[in-house]
């Protein structure tokens, strides 16, 4: 019954992703309409590079949500016992989250009509802030990607904090432990050349994730459930990696069956590629910043704690005196 019930919080977490992308297809239609109907300071709109940034990052968006969503709901029909409770999950953040996003920035490209009740696009601002707390909230999400990620992986690294605890005694084993494998990754070895750039960074990211991954589990041990700053983080670049091994996945494919229009979607899978590396470097810098307390996250909690004694914002007027 149980594993009944997580199969279905599963499904609806898959139906996020896609309800997410048939809202965002439908709004960057008209969107688009517009920008290229619409005329500014002699223009048209679609004209414009901010325009054109913003009807750009949007897209990509929309290409790694619908990856994502093909990818996890084909690994939930080809097993017959399927284990894609990690993937669901973090597909509903990623589409929950980027759906609004998304209709933010179509939004600013609508400009005041994007406002107007007769038209039907704050409806879908609405729409997409409900995504993110059904089912489930991404706060709560984030820490079960984080903790279901680490589950597996303090498994795997048990006899790596065994060493730690005498690592004299088994100098051998330390260093090979503390080591990665490059060997086990080959990324690059299944991917077209256009994306051997992408892979390779792809794959430096994943290790050194298992390098901050180990540091961070040896640090906190069994108190790492009680670091959610950390684990946000953790979940986050989870997100990011799997996002770009869909999308890199479907573009591959794309271009060597010879599908419509596959040179847009070599273009969205690098793109985005680029973003999320980007993202996942300040992530790991971040979680090794607070390895030694040197990022925010103390001030944060001592702000809020601030926050909550007072009731409110406290910070005084800087009238109440002009002396």
């Amino acid at each position: 019954m149980f594993q009944f019930a997580l199969r279905i919080l599963e499904c609806g977490r898959v139906g996020v992703g896609a309800a997410a992308v048939s809202l965002l297809k439908n709004l960057l239609a008209s969107v688009v309409q517009a920008a290229i109907s619409r005329t500014r300071f002699g223009k048209k709109l679609c004209e414009f590079d901010l325009i054109k940034q913003r009807v750009a990052k949007i897209t990509e968006n929309i290409y790694a949500m619908e990856s994502m969503t093909y990818h996890t709901a084909g690994l939930m029909d080809t097993y017959e016992e399927p284990d894609t409770g990690l993937e669901a999950a973090i597909l509903k953040i990623f589409s929950s989250e980027g759906v609004f996003t998304c209709v933010d920035e179509c939004l600013h490209i609508l400009g005041a009509e994007g406002y107007l009740r007769d038209q039907p696009y704050e409806q879908y601002l609405r729409d997409a802030r409900m995504m993110a707390g059904f089912p489930g909230t991404n706060d709560v999400t984030r820490l079960f990607i984080a903790l279901r990620g680490i589950q597996h992986a303090s498994k795997d690294l048990q006899g790596f904090f065994k060493t730690l605890k005498d690592p004299f005694n088994s100098l051998t084993q330390f260093i090979k432990k503390a080591k990665p494998d490059f060997k086990t990754l080959k990324v690059e070895e299944v991917v077209l050349p256009i994306f051997k750039k992408e892979a390779l960074e792809m794959q430096a990211d994943t290790l050194e994730f298992h390098n901050v991954l180990k540091a961070t589990l040896a640090s906190y041990s069994k108190n790492i459930i009680d670091q959610q700053m950390l684990l946000k983080r953790i979940a986050d670049i989870a997100v990011d990696l799997y996002a770009q091994a869909a999308c890199i996945s479907r573009a591959t494919r794309a271009r060597s069956i010879g599908l419509k229009n596959n040179n847009l979607e070599v273009l969205l899978a690098k793109s985005y590629c680029y973003a999320a590396h980007r993202r996942i470097l300040g992530n790991l810098e971040l979680i090794r910043e607070g390895l030694t307390f040197m990022n925010s996250d103390a001030k944060h909690k001592e702000i809020a704690d601030m926050i909550f004694r007072h009731q409110g914002y406290a910070a005084e007027l800087p009238t109440k005196r002009m002396w």
